[in-house]
């Protein structure tokens, strides 16, 4: 004799297997994703280390590779935001300060400019800064100090190639930071040359012996750019086609010394000696006016959605001031260290930094190392904040133009990409949980660099 369930009993063995409950990512299923698109993509002759993680749970989900050092490019930014957010804090600003001595009829004998490498200061701001003087009605100055007592050493970190120098993107971290240290010149085709005409940034002298090339001469020839004497030399050849390049200016503190030289020449206020440098400030100065720059929260917001370089290096060489009295790329380097040492109890013993921005081609990374950081991060009291600084994908900063259904608004990540690297370290939101990974490619040719952004897709996707 069969007992008759009741309708809504019934209803419910129905209806359980269609219920939506989170997917269990499988390993097997994901090694299984990243062998096809490996080899789908072409890439088998790459570098490639990838670990995923359930954060939740604290479990490993896919690891390859994980524990070899990789170039990790600009996702060594991770490590530079966070250190900052950690020990400078989320208020910490940039000043650039005016002092004097004395006023003595409309005449200052000593004025001080003490400069702090603020990555954001612009003519702008130093205009608004210099127009103080005319406000108190200065006429004329005995002698003008620029004061640097917060970096020192090199301006460039070790082993920063030469091509990556003279373009803005590798513009050098100085105390005198003016408009990123950088220039844009604008190419158009003109008969067999190129006009060459600058739009933006302080005014430089550049000379032109670039020729347009056929297919056939490009095999020989390439674009090239220098300095000699003060002067950018533009040689070689390109393609026919309209350009716009960023160029580093080669020399901050001229650079500097010149534009304030301009800014009081339209005040009207008169110089009576050469611009000296200095590392001290005088005791009894005066306050005449001050610049600060936002927070270091916008600061290093701007630096990972952009993935700028000279944000990056100058706030490393300020965490070396303040952590080790030592302004220096250098000092900043060990003080990103120790800082996530003692911070977030992380071994940092199979690392190796040169910079804080990725420029350095001795730097050296692991999943292993990226993802504990990040899982580590995750716990603590200011991971909503840092979150909220990174690129997301299909919508913000250096993920904006990726294109996927499935992944845009759902990752938060910094991208990097070097010579022969393209990296993706960060956070994945899918199933309900919160998941982290780091994909690290080396050893890529140009031509495989697309498709190593496909293969970063494939596995994002996959856990979706």
């Amino acid at each position: 004799m069969y007992t008759k369930l009741p309708r809504s009993l019934l209803l419910f063995f129905i209806l359980v297997p269609f219920i939506a409950y989170p997917l269990a990512v499988n390993s097997i299923e994901l090694n299984q994703v990243l062998d096809n698109s490996i080899k789908q993509n072409n890439l088998q002759s790459a570098q490639i280390a990838v670990k995923i993680i359930d954060s939740q749970k604290n479990t490993v989900i896919l690891s390859r590779n994980a524990d070899k050092n990789f170039v990790p490019a600009s996702n060594t930014k991770l490590l530079t935001g966070i250190a900052g957010l950690l020990f400078l804090g989320k208020d910490f600003r940039f000043e650039t300060k005016l002092y004097y001595d004395k006023i003595t009829n409309h005449n200052i004998d000593n004025l001080y400019i003490e400069f702090s490498g603020d990555p954001s200061f612009t003519r702008e701001d130093l205009h608004k800064l210099l127009i103080s003087l005319h406000k108190n009605n200065i006429k004329n100055i005995n002698n003008i100090y620029f004061v640097n007592h917060y970096f020192e050493g090199r301006d460039t970190p070790i082993n920063q190639s030469n091509t990556s120098s003279i373009f803005g993107y590798g513009a050098p971290s100085s105390i005198y930071n003016l408009n990123e240290n950088k220039i844009t010149l604008q190419l158009t085709p003109s008969l067999n040359t190129f006009k060459v005409t600058q739009t933006s940034g302080e005014r430089i002298n550049f000379i032109n012996n670039l020729f347009i090339a056929s297919v056939e001469q490009l095999k020989t020839c390439q674009f090239n750019a220098y300095y000699k004497d003060n002067t950018l030399i533009l040689s070689g050849c390109l393609p026919s086609n309209s350009y716009n390049f960023s160029f580093a200016t080669e020399d901050p503190q001229q650079l500097m010394q010149q534009t304030v030289l301009a800014e009081l020449a339209q005040l009207k206020i008169s110089l009576n000696n050469q611009i000296i440098t200095t590392n001290k400030l005088p005791d009894n100065l005066t306050l005449l006016a001050k610049h600060k720059s936002v927070d270091l929260v916008k600061l290093l917001k701007y630096m990972l959605l952009t993935s700028d370089n000279l944000y990056a290096q100058t706030i490393t060489r300020t965490i070396g001031y303040y952590y080790n009295q030592v302004g220096s790329i250098v000092s900043g380097k060990n003080a990103i260290i120790e800082i996530l040492k003692t911070k977030l109890k992380l071994d940092t013993d199979s690392i190796q930094i040169e910079d804080g921005a990725g420029m350095s081609e001795n730097n050296l990374l692991s999943a292993d190392f990226i993802t504990e950081l990040l899982q580590k991060m995750s716990q603590n009291k200011s991971f909503e904040l840092f979150k909220s600084l990174l690129p997301i994908y299909g919508e913000t900063g250096t993920l904006k133009n990726r294109s996927s259904k499935l992944l845009k608004g759902k990752v938060f990540a910094k991208t990097g990409t070097e010579t022969t690297a393209v990296t993706l370290s960060g956070y994945l939101y899918a199933n309900s949980k919160q998941y982290i990974f780091s994909i690290l490619i080396n050893n890529l040719k140009n031509s495989q660099k697309s498709n190593a952004l496909v293969l970063e897709k494939d596995l994002l996707e996959s856990i979706c």
